[in-house]
């Protein structure tokens, strides 16, 4: 080990870490006072006054320890002498979200998937039928997987309740909002225009046809931008699993509770784009709705539409402010999740109810038609048959007829011959 006579003393380094030897380290407290109160301009003058002094003893031989310098005193910042206690441990509590929340988040979840999949299964097995046609699957799917989509976004905000999530839950999350949001409204959106421009059409007196792909490129543009907002956000500033303190302090001013959430630097940006243009496409899509309201539709559907426009946005002018009111996060995971049943169930309902009914009544009819289709056949059947019954009769008689005459002709001939 080095070892020298320096200015404070014996000086010792430790040969293995190259640090100096504590026993021979020389440390001091100093208090720093005002020397008077404020002056004229303002300043306050302050003196250095060395109250303890760390030194080990016989040239670093011993260990070192604190002390107090001899005829100093040190002053405390409640201007005495006394040193205050130490503070208690600091016990974080974690506000995570409870059981039951992330039980209930599942089962909407669960519920929604569900749901959506039993109306596909049922569709293609309709999809032959009058009412299924003319409400165009290819669009129905669109919206069926918006929902879907929404209703996914569930499992990854209940794992938020995990200690230990990956930061790619956190951008799961607005993902499957965004594109399930999109999925749904634009596709609702396409279908709106085309009854729109049919309707426009017979008014002027001129027959079209319109083709889906012909509508479907609103959809397009609207999901293009979110894809791009999305990526956008997921590149430059993705949102990471952080530990957020709350204002529950206690009396030295040290937080008790804190929550683990999903924040970046510019996630309100990009929260308010998606937003601004999502509310964008509600608020086009329920103008064309309107816009439809009155047109005779088969099945009525655009007045089915317009419903499930209107107890959508009830979801989100609802759910939303009341997401922002509540301050714990079971709470909060709650109202989130009935914001989004609701949400998907009020478009699915409107939608897909009623088009189950009409396919029920559609098949009664069919039913009904073809009972008085062969009530008609069995009818004409038995007609024939008596007409063929009665007709086979009068020729016999007519054949009876003629051999009796036959038989008289013959004895008139037989008694004019001469005997």
């Amino acid at each position: 080990n080095l070892d020298f006579r320096g200015a404070t003393g014996q000086v010792r380094f430790n040969n293995e870490t190259g640090s100096r030897d504590q026993a021979t380290s020389v440390l001091k407290i100093a208090n720093v006072l005002a020397d008077r109160p404020l002056d004229s301009d303002g300043k306050v003058p302050f003196r250095n006054t060395n109250s303890f002094l760390y030194q080990g003893e016989d040239g670093g031989s011993s260990a070192a320890s604190w002390k107090q310098i001899l005829g100093a005193t040190f002053i405390y910042s409640d201007n005495t002498t006394v040193a205050p206690l130490n503070l208690p441990p600091l016990v974080l509590q974690n506000e995570e979200i409870h059981v039951w929340a992330t039980v209930v988040g599942y089962v909407a979840c669960t519920i929604i998937v569900s749901v959506a999949a039993a109306f596909c299964v049922w569709m293609q097995r309709n999809i032959k039928t009058d009412p299924v046609r003319s409400a165009q699957p290819f669009f129905v799917r669109i919206v069926v997987l918006g929902i879907v989509l929404m209703g996914l976004s569930l499992i990854p905000q209940a794992a938020l309740a995990s200690s230990s999530v990956p930061d790619m839950c956190c951008m799961v999350i607005p993902w499957l909002l965004a594109i399930g949001f999109c999925f749904t409204f634009a596709a609702l959106f396409s279908r709106l225009i085309r009854i729109n421009k049919i309707d426009d059409s017979s008014r002027r007196l001129i027959r079209i046809k319109i083709k889906p792909t012909q509508v479907v490129v609103p959809f397009l543009i609207l999901l293009a931008l979110n894809v791009a907002i999305l990526t956008t956000w997921t590149i430059m500033d993705p949102l990471q699993y952080r530990m957020a303190f709350d204002g529950n302090l206690d009396e030295y001013g040290r937080s008790l509770t804190f929550t683990t959430t999903c924040q970046s630097d510019a996630a309100l940006y990009f929260r308010a784009a998606l937003g601004l243009l999502d509310i964008t496409a509600l608020a086009l899509t329920g103008y064309h709705g309107y816009k439809a309201r009155n047109v005779k539709v088969a099945y009525k559907e655009n007045v089915y539409i317009l419903y499930g426009l209107i107890a959508s946005s009830q979801s989100f002018l609802v759910g939303l402010p009341l997401v922002a009111a509540v301050d714990t996060p079971s709470a909060s995971f709650f109202c989130r999740t009935l914001a989004i049943l609701w949400g998907c169930f009020g478009i699915a309902l409107p939608l897909l109810g009623p088009k189950m009914c009409q396919v029920h009544h559609w098949k009664a009819e069919q039913k009904a038609k073809e009972a008085r289709k062969q009530e008609r056949i069995k009818r004409a059947n038995e007609y024939f048959a008596n007409v063929s019954n009665q007709g086979t009769g009068r020729a016999a008689t007519k054949s009876t007829n003629v051999s009796s005459m036959q038989q008289s002709t013959a004895m008139l001939d037989y008694s004019s011959q001469p005997g």
